[in-house]
């Protein structure tokens, strides 16, 4: 599953590549609606940022950069994508909390 712009040209790639054929099905519908989330480094709040209908949350993104800016000496305990970052925790809890787990 993707949105892709060019998925015909991508079709024939596959299509040419695995000597087979590949079908494009598409639709307008998106069946799982798309938000926008985001967790300041070094802090402890999961913000929604831009729902499913569409709407910017102001407030929320008042919120994540308060927390960004008093998080910043945190920021710096570990690099992001180490083992030893405690964000990568955090926000699987905060997901997994929230019932938003894939």
């Amino acid at each position: 599953s993707a949105t892709i712009p060019n998925s015909f040209e991508f079709a024939s790639w596959v299509a040419m590549a695995h000597s087979a054929p590949c079908h494009v099905v598409s639709t307008h519908t998106r069946p799982t609606p798309l938000e926008h989330w985001v967790m300041p480094p070094g802090g402890d709040g999961l913000y929604l940022l831009k729902g499913a209908d569409g709407q910017f949350r102001p407030q929320s993104f008042v919120a994540a950069m308060t927390e960004l800016r008093g998080g910043e000496a945190n920021a710096n305990r570990a690099k992001v994508g180490s083992r030893d970052n405690p964000d990568m925790k955090r926000l699987l809890t905060l997901l997994e909390e929230r019932d938003l787990m894939p």
